[in-house]
C-alpha cells in the first residue's frame, strides 16, 4: 500500500529537481521536465491508491457501524420485551 508520505516525497524531489535547474541558470532540458512529469505522474497514482484504500476502509467502516446499529437496536427491542413480561 502507497503512503501519502511516499507522494509527498515524489512531490518534493520534483520539485527540487526543477528547482536546482533554475538556481544554477541551467537551462531546462527536455529530459528533465520528462522526468518531473513522469514524477508527478506516480505522485497522482500514489494518490489514487491512497485514496481507494481509504474509500474501501470507510464502506468497512460503514458497514460495520450499520451492523451495531441493529444489533443494538434488536437488544434495546429484546430487552423491552423482557421487561414487559416481568
Amino acid at each position: 500500500m502507497a503512503s501519502t508520505t511516499d507522494s509527498i516525497s515524489i512531490e518534493l524531489r520534483a520539485d527540487e529537481d526543477i528547482s536546482t535547474c533554475n538556481g544554477e541558470g541551467v537551462p531546462f532540458s527536455i529530459g528533465l521536465l520528462l522526468d518531473a512529469t513522469e514524477k508527478e505522474g506516480k505522485n497522482l497514482s500514489l494518490i489514487e491508491d491512497c485514496m481507494r484504500d481509504l474509500e474501501s476502509a470507510l464502506r468497512e467502516r460503514r458497514r460495520s457501524i450499520t451492523e451495531q446499529r441493529e444489533l443494538l437496536r434488536d437488544l434495546a427491542e429484546s430487552l423491552n420485551t423482557n421487561n414487559r413480561g416481568n
